[in-house]
């Protein structure tokens, strides 16, 4: 299986990834290492899955990154899966989500400014 996603003028993973596991080639560790690290999850003291339970578990979760510039109002996303083998129940999720950061300022006990950005 190989797979590509783009959105917002960027594609991840560059080059498009393959996620081939024959024995004597491992092609998914990039991709368990850069999960564990887009999801804030490689340095969580609570520690995360090992590398076989993601890779023996329920299927493969990924998670990639995308930082839009400022401005930037994509919407729009594609995504091209090759699978070399066609597995007969395949499923393709896709998750956004954004985090808002709020600033607020208090003077003399009372709200004195709010700002907020997304992050």
């Amino acid at each position: 299986m190989r797979h590509r996603i783009q959105y917002a003028s960027q594609t991840q993973p560059s080059p498009d990834s393959s996620l081939k596991h024959d024995g004597t080639v491992d092609h998914l560790t990039k991709l368990y290492n850069d999960t564990l690290m887009n999801s804030n999850m490689y340095f969580n003291p609570g520690g995360c899955e090992t590398y076989e339970e993601w890779k023996d578990g329920y299927g493969l979760l990924a998670h990639s990154q995308f930082l839009k510039p400022a401005g930037d109002t994509s919407t729009a996303v594609t995504v091209a899966t090759t699978y070399e083998d066609a597995p007969t129940n395949a499923n393709l999720l896709l998750f956004a989500w954004h985090s808002t950061v709020t600033e607020i300022s208090v003077r003399d006990n009372r709200v004195y400014s709010v700002q907020t950005e997304k992050a």
